[in-house]
């Protein structure tokens, strides 16, 4: 993902916040196309890309700052979603990926977001997903955007069926052709057709498709309602 973040920066040219600490999740100031942007992307390469309480922090103080100081942000999305299990639960996975959530939806900057790969269940909103109101949200051919991932749904909505198989040859065979069928429906045309995101691109294009739209939104004013009443949230 950092080697992406470099040729998406104007002259590669990239300054990384906090680069050792949640390293799941990058969270660097670029400019593209002269214009000052704040990135934050998934590192597939560190805990697969999931979202943890560290990471969840780490991209709400981020934005939080972005938002602050009129820097629009670029999420780009490789993420199998948050960390599940009663360690991230006893640490508050759920009020730490709130706050991120918050921060996402509160920005006014413009929100830019390319799905490169992975975008599964709640890690694909708190990236900016469709719901929270990106300005313009695209998709590489990669882009598999779904609950979850094609082999965990088949291995939670087809038990009986894999109970029934005589043994793990079988259930792995089984698992694979149930997951291929599924992979098929979760191809980013699909989500395209549905106007659920703005395009699939060519990933060669990336940049300057970024930049334009980056132009497009430079104009963007939002006004929340705590603004106008002068309350900030805590």
């Amino acid at each position: 993902m950092r080697k992406l973040v470099k040729i998406l920066a104007d002259d590669g040219d990239v300054f990384e916040l906090k680069p050792k600490w949640a390293r799941n999740l990058v969270t660097a100031l670029v400019r593209i196309g002269g214009r000052p942007v704040g990135v934050v992307a998934n590192n597939p390469m560190f805990l697969g890309g999931t979202l943890d309480v560290d990471s969840a922090d780490k991209a709400a103080k981020f934005v939080e700052i972005c938002d602050a100081f009129g820097i629009s942000l670029l999420f780009l999305q490789d993420t199998p979603g948050f960390v599940i299990g009663s360690k991230v639960e006893r640490a508050g996975i759920i009020r730490h990926g709130a706050k991120m959530l918050h921060y996402v939806s509160a920005a006014t900057v413009p929100k830019i977001c390319v799905v490169v790969r992975k975008a599964y269940g709640a890690g694909y909103y708190a990236m900016n997903g469709r719901a929270y109101e990106p300005d313009y949200i695209v998709a590489w051919p990669t882009a598999e955007i779904a609950v979850m991932g094609p082999e965990g749904m088949v291995s939670i909505f087809a038990q009986k069926q894999l109970r029934e198989l005589p043994d793990d040859a079988a259930r792995s065979q089984f698992i694979e052709s149930a997951a291929e069928r599924i992979r098929r429906g979760i191809n980013p045309i699909v989500p395209a057709i549905r106007a659920m995101i703005d395009d699939v691109i060519d990933p060669r294009a990336t940049r300057a498709v970024v930049a334009r739209a980056l132009e497009r939104c430079a104009s963007k004013r939002v006004e929340r309602p705590w603004r106008k009443r002068g309350v900030v949230p805590v």
